[in-house]
């Protein structure tokens, strides 16, 4: 078994309800885990992480809404 990496998290306030994510990555596995609101002024936020994950090595990819609120 891999190990675990963590990646950056990015995070945008648009003064009201800010969103983030976290990828992390095991062998070619890598999970986004996002945390706040996914609304439009939040768009930056999802095109950045989109562009993180286009970078990757990886063969499969999980999406985590678990902590996402107002989709």
């Amino acid at each position: 078994m891999g190990s675990v990496t963590d990646q950056g998290i990015a995070m945008e306030d648009n003064g009201k309800s800010p969103l983030e994510y976290k990828i992390s990555t095991q062998n070619t596995m890598l999970v986004v885990s996002f945390s706040g609101a996914l609304i439009n002024s939040n768009l930056g936020v999802l095109e950045k992480c989109i562009a993180e994950v286009s970078e990757s090595k990886v063969t499969s990819v999980v999406l985590n809404f678990r902590k996402a609120t107002k989709l």
